[in-house]
C-alpha cells in the first residue's frame, strides 16, 4: 500500500511540475519564434457556458457535498484567404472582434501554428504569451517550495510513506509525459478536429473569389445608395440573399450565362435555407404592364436554388422569358394564397448592363 502511495505521489508531483514547465516553454518558444500574417475573416463567434463540479470540499448548500461552478466560454472560428481555418478560445479575442464582418489580419505562430494575434481597423488582440510564461515560473517556484516543505515534514516522520526505492523513480517518466501532454493539449487541443466550412468550400463552385466577395458585399452595403443594388445583401425569409454581379461568377458559370439560349437569367446567392411552410419564395419580373413568373432554366445554367458545396449556401440562376428583360425584378415570400413583396433589387445582364433597382 505504501509503495503504491509513493508511486502515485511521484507521478502527481512530476506531472504538475512538467505541466507548468511545458506551458512556460511552449509560450516562450511561441513568442520568440516569430509569426506570419495573412488576411482572414471570422466565420463564427460562439459564446456559451461550461459547468464544473467540485467535490473536494463539502458545501452545506449542496446535498451531494459538491459545488457546481459555471464559467463563460468564448470561441472564434475563422478562415484565412488561402482557405485554411483557425480557432481562438478566450474572451479577449472574442471581444476584439465584436461586430467585425470584414477582412482582418490574422497572425499565426511560425513554431506552433496557433493564432497569436488578430487585428482590424477598430481593434486588435494579442495572445498573452508573456503572462503565461511569468505565471508558469511563479507557480513552479511556489510548487518547489510546497513540495520541499512537504518532503521536509515527510522525512521527519510526520507523514510516514516509507523511503523511495530506486525502481520507483521510474514513475517520473509517466508523470512527466502526462504533464507535458496536458500542457500541449491545453494550448493546442481546442483546435484539434476543427471542421469549419470555409467560403471557398461553401460557394467556390459559383463565385470566383468567395473570400473577396464578402468584402464586396460589405462595401456595397456601406455605400448606402437608394434601392437594393447588385452585390448588396438583403433578407428573404430570414435568409441573407444577394443578386450577384457577373464579374464575380466563376469563368465556367459566366460562360454558360453568356452562351445561354434567349432567356433572362439572374444570378442569386443565398446563405442558408428558409424554414417553415410560409417561407416559399417567388420570383417575378414586371415589364411593360406584364408580370412574368420564373420559368425553368436551360440545362446549361445552374438553377436556383442549387447546393454549391459544403455548408448551407445555395445559388444559381432564376430564369424568365426573354421578353421580361429590362423589367422590374421582384421577390415575393409567402404561400400560394398569401404573398408579400419583399424587395425589388437591381440585376445584371450578361453583357454587363445593370438594370437599376426602383428607388420608390
Amino acid at each position: 500500500m505504501k509503495r503504491a502511495m509513493r508511486v502515485l505521489y511521484l507521478i502527481f508531483v512530476t506531472s504538475v511540475a512538467a505541466f507548468f514547465v511545458g506551458l512556460g516553454v511552449f509560450n516562450l518558444v511561441e513568442a520568440a519564434g516569430g509569426s506570419e500574417s495573412a488576411d482572414g475573416r471570422v466565420i463564427e463567434r460562439i459564446s456559451g457556458e461550461k459547468t464544473t463540479k467540485d467535490c473536494t470540499t463539502y458545501s452545506y448548500s449542496s446535498e451531494s457535498g459538491c459545488i457546481e461552478r459555471t464559467y463563460p466560454t468564448f470561441t472564434l472560428i475563422g478562415e484565412r484567404v488561402d482557405g485554411s481555418t483557425w480557432l481562438v478560445v478566450g474572451q479577449g479575442a472574442y471581444d476584439a472582434t465584436r461586430g467585425e464582418r470584414g477582412t482582418i489580419v490574422v497572425s499565426t505562430s511560425n513554431v506552433t501554428g496557433r493564432v497569436i494575434g488578430l487585428e482590424s481597423e477598430r481593434d486588435q488582440w494579442r495572445s498573452p504569451s508573456g503572462l503565461y510564461v511569468l505565471g508558469s515560473v511563479g507557480f513552479l517556484i511556489f510548487w518547489a517550495i510546497l513540495v520541499s516543505a512537504y518532503e521536509s515534514r515527510r522525512r521527519s516522520g510526520a507523514w510516514k510513506m516509507g523511503s523511495f526505492e530506486r525502481a520507483e523513480f521510474s514513475a517520473v517518466i509517466p508523470g512527466v509525459a502526462f504533464g507535458l501532454f496536458a500542457a500541449g493539449y491545453s494550448m493546442l487541443g481546442p483546435a484539434w478536429g476543427l471542421e469549419a466550412v470555409t467560403s471557398a468550400e461553401a460557394e467556390g463552385t459559383f463565385l470566383d473569389d468567395p473570400f473577396g466577395y464578402a468584402d464586396v458585399q460589405i462595401a456595397e452595403q456601406e455605400a448606402d445608395r437608394p434601392g437594393v443594388q447588385v452585390n448588396q445583401p438583403f433578407t428573404v425569409a430570414r435568409i441573407p440573399t444577394t443578386v450577384i454581379g457577373g464579374e464575380y461568377l466563376t469563368e465556367k458559370v459566366r460562360t454558360a450565362w453568356t452562351e445561354a439560349p434567349d432567356v433572362l437569367a439572374i444570378p442569386i446567392l443565398q446563405v442558408g435555407q428558409a424554414t417553415g411552410r410560409m417561407d416559399r419564395t417567388f420570383f417575378r419580373v414586371f415589364a411593360d404592364g406584364t408580370s412574368f413568373d420564373s420559368v425553368r432554366c436551360p440545362a446549361t445554367l445552374l438553377p436556383f436554388p442549387s447546393g454549391l458545396g459544403a455548408g448551407e449556401s445555395v445559388g444559381g440562376f432564376v430564369c424568365f422569358d426573354a421578353a421580361a428583360t429590362g423589367g422590374e425584378f421582384q421577390i415575393w415570400v409567402g404561400s400560394n394564397l398569401i404573398q408579400d413583396l419583399i424587395v425589388r433589387p437591381a440585376y445584371p445582364l450578361p453583357d454587363g448592363t445593370v438594370i437599376d433597382a426602383p428607388t420608390q
